[in-house]
């Protein structure tokens, strides 16, 4: 790494000249004069200083190639805390590779995306989402932004807030888009759920626009339909002392009315979560089966057969447009 020190007016005196170089004097990579002693011995104001380095002088910093091609890296400062900056900063790539590299980023985070939401499509995941998942995803539609989002709705209850997004995003619900020191930049919610949201939002409102002061209703329990689909999440018992405690237990609350009828079929599907949980769902078969005939245990076609079937007639996921 190498310096120079650049005094831009050829008439300055020797007194000034003297100050420059005091100020821009380096060890190795360290400037050895404070600028607090430079206007000590030199009766300087601060003003006076600052109007002094920064009108006839600069120091420019060369900090060989760039690691990706050989660009080199070159940066003009003209204080000591830019110089400090420059100086530590741990980029080794010119700013036109930086560029490549964020666009390649931004289309692997898009793959990425992508294959997260078809992912969840095919697997269900919406049909798994407690009351708690959709409140909150609600209020994260009105506040639609990443900082409104942290602001009003993260802050407030910190360790709640991203216990319930950290559930989303391992359903594939939630699509967290972080730069490369793992910063929350931007939050995407599973379009076809989104929308259904968003229609929730507008009965339940009756208005089309949404701002920051739009109220978060709950679902008013007398008006919800009821449903013949049950799901549900098993918690694991962390604190299990005796071998009859059972390994999960917990409560769990149904946002409305459910009907499981008597003598109806039903499949069942468990899907065990990163934390342990087990995330249970309970359908009636006609509703996963809707074309077979009703003797389904007569047919010689297996339930695998039946579920690809069913896989094959959802929508592919180029169907969805999910852009940047």
């Amino acid at each position: 790494m190498n310096f120079e020190v650049i005094i831009k007016d050829d008439n300055i005196s020797e007194l000034e000249k003297e100050i420059i170089l005091t100020y821009w004097k380096t060890r190795d990579t360290e400037l050895l004069c404070k600028p607090r002693d430079i206007k000590l011995n030199y009766n300087l104001t601060q003003h006076q200083l600052i109007t002094l380095i920064k009108e006839k002088s600069e120091c420019r910093i060369d900090k060989g190639e760039c690691e990706n091609c050989d660009t080199n890296l070159s940066y003009t400062v003209y204080s000591q805390s830019q110089f400090k900056i420059k100086v530590d900063s741990s980029i080794v790539h010119c700013e036109e590779c930086r560029e490549t590299f964020r666009l390649q980023r931004k289309n692997k985070e898009k793959n990425s995306k992508g294959t997260t939401f078809h992912n969840a499509i095919v697997s269900g995941s919406q049909d798994h989402l407690e009351f708690e998942h959709i409140a909150l995803l609600k209020k994260m539609i009105i506040y639609e932004d990443r900082n409104s989002i942290f602001n009003n709705i993260i802050k407030p209850d910190w360790e709640y807030s991203w216990k319930i997004i950290n559930q989303l995003e391992r359903l594939g619900i939630i699509y967290i888009e972080r730069d490369i020191n793992k910063e929350v930049l931007n939050f995407e919610i599973l379009p076809p759920l989104k929308s259904q949201i968003i229609e929730i939002l507008k009965t339940e409102n009756d208005t089309l626009e949404y701002n920051h002061t739009t109220s978060i209703n709950q679902y008013n329990r007398q008006d919800a339909p009821i449903q013949n689909r049950l799901s549900f999440s098993l918690k694991p018992k962390l604190n299990k002392t005796e071998a009859r405690h059972p390994d999960y237990s917990g409560v769990f609350k149904l946002p409305t009315d459910v009907l499981l009828k008597q003598g109806v079929e039903y499949v069942y599907g468990a899907w065990v979560l990163t934390d342990g949980s087990i995330n249970l769902k309970f359908t009636p078969k006609e509703d996963i089966f809707p074309t077979i005939n009703e003797d389904l245990d007569d047919q010689p076609q297996s339930l695998k057969s039946h579920l690809d079937d069913f896989l094959s007639s959802l929508p592919p996921t180029n169907n969805f447009d999910y852009d940047e």
